[in-house]
C-alpha cells in the first residue's frame, strides 16, 4: 500500500516482484509542472497483480482523465473519489473508502 510517490513505488515493486496485491491512494501517474514521464505509469500497462487504485478526479497528477490517458491493465481497478491529490475527504468519506478497501484485501487474499 502506497499514497503519491509510495503508490508509484509499491506497483514498481509489484511489477518485479510476487505480492498478493497493490493499494494505491492518489496515484503520481504525471507531475503538473513537467512534461510525461513513462517510466511513471507504462508499467500499469503491463502489472498483473490485483491493484486497487483510489484516485480523485480533480488529482492534477491524474484525474478522471486517467482512463483515456493511460494504458491500465486488467488487473487494475479505479475508485474514483471527489477530492484532489491531498485526498481531503469526510470521515464518512474515509469510512467508505476503508471498507471498499477491506473488501479489496479480502477478494485479493481469497485468490491465492
Amino acid at each position: 500500500m502506497g499514497r503519491s510517490s509510495g503508490a508509484r513505488l509499491a506497483t514498481w515493486y509489484a511489477s518485479r516482484h510476487r505480492v498478493a496485491g497493490v493499494i494505491c491512494i492518489a496515484y503520481p501517474f504525471r507531475n503538473p509542472t513537467l512534461g510525461p514521464e513513462p517510466d511513471r505509469y507504462l508499467h500499469l500497462a503491463d502489472l498483473n497483480v490485483p491493484t486497487l487504485i483510489c484516485q480523485g478526479i480533480q488529482d492534477d497528477y491524474g484525474g478522471s482523465n486517467i482512463f483515456g490517458d493511460y494504458a491500465l491493465s486488467s488487473s487494475i481497478r479505479v475508485h474514483l473519489l471527489r477530492t484532489d491529490h491531498n485526498f481531503n475527504i469526510s470521515p464518512i468519506a474515509w469510512d467508505t473508502l476503508a471498507r471498499i478497501m477491506l473488501e479489496f484485501c479480502q477478494e485479493t487474499l481469497r485468490r491465492d
